[in-house]
């Protein structure tokens, strides 16, 4: 009887903390974090110069937007925001901290690729704990937070599939679940539903934003396709030939486009251009 009442005690402790952890990721502000990058450049072996005094504030709980075109040096910015890309010149602050010689597993940040992939020899379960397995967390805390992320995006039924057996929308899903697990400061995302069909893509950008509001963390949202940008409320820092054209609303840059290849991009008149 004494080791049932304990079994009961020990399993409503963890469910009650489970529901703490559960409130406190989807309606707490507990991952927070402002950047400043200052003039950041890029300059490759070959001396190819990618990014040029690249200077830039993003509020704490900001969703931003970095918009151009491919190969205009945006997810080269967010490589070296990451830390997968060494940043050759200037200074990137987290809270105030320099996290230049920072290593990318300690900087608290998740980033979504265009082509995230998972791995096929792991059912979904080990995919979203692989991480977390690297870092050396304790098991309960690996599953407490596999369980809080497939509460939140619908998933459990997924944990124990293989990877080929999920659809489209499901494998974007878990992909996503992949990142939050890690309860980063940052999520980083670099067109990481472009490969998707229209619906899906849709579907996963409204769930981001969703998310978004839940969880009051910052966010940094790559994509190199105008139609993205054009119902948001985002501040949008349009980048062209590894520099920065302008930063404003979509309200502001069609009002009054700095350059001529924000007018561009945007496809505004190039008598609008400033």
């Amino acid at each position: 009887m004494r080791t049932n009442v304990c079994s009961m005690n020990l399993f409503l402790g963890g469910y009650l903390w489970l529901k703490y952890y559960l409130y406190n990721f989807t309606k707490k502000k507990i991952f927070m974090a402002s950047l400043s990058l200052r003039h950041l450049s890029k300059t490759y072996d070959n001396g190819v110069n990618a990014i040029r005094d690249f200077t830039l504030e993003v509020d704490d709980k900001e969703f931003m937007i970095f918009a151009g075109p491919v190969g205009c040096g945006i997810s080269t910015v967010l490589r070296m925001i990451a830390g997968v890309e060494d940043i050759t010149d200037g200074e990137l602050l987290v809270d105030g901290e320099r996290m230049n010689e920072v290593p990318s597993i300690d900087r608290n940040m998740a980033m979504i690729f265009k082509n995230g992939k998972l791995y096929p020899q792991m059912n979904i379960y080990d995919n979203l704990a692989f991480g977390l397995k690297l870092k050396e967390l304790p098991k309960g805390e690996i599953d407490a937070r596999i369980a809080e992320v497939t509460e939140v995006l619908k998933i459990g039924h997924l944990l124990d599939k293989m990877t080929e057996d999920l659809d489209e929308q499901e494998r974007a899903l878990v992909v996503l679940g992949r990142a939050m697990v890690k309860k980063p400061k940052v999520f980083l995302l670099d067109e990481p539903f472009s490969n998707l069909s229209k619906d899906v893509k849709r579907h996963m950008q409204k769930l981001v934003r969703k998310l978004y509001d839940q969880m009051h963390i910052t966010v940094i949202y790559v994509t190199h396709n105008r139609e993205d940008i054009q119902n948001t409320d985002a501040r949008i820092a349009v980048m062209n030939d590894g520099s920065i054209q302008q930063i404003g609303t979509i309200g502001e840059l069609y009002d009054n486009p700095a350059t001529p290849y924000v007018s561009e991009f945007l496809g505004v008149a190039a008598q609008a251009v400033c």
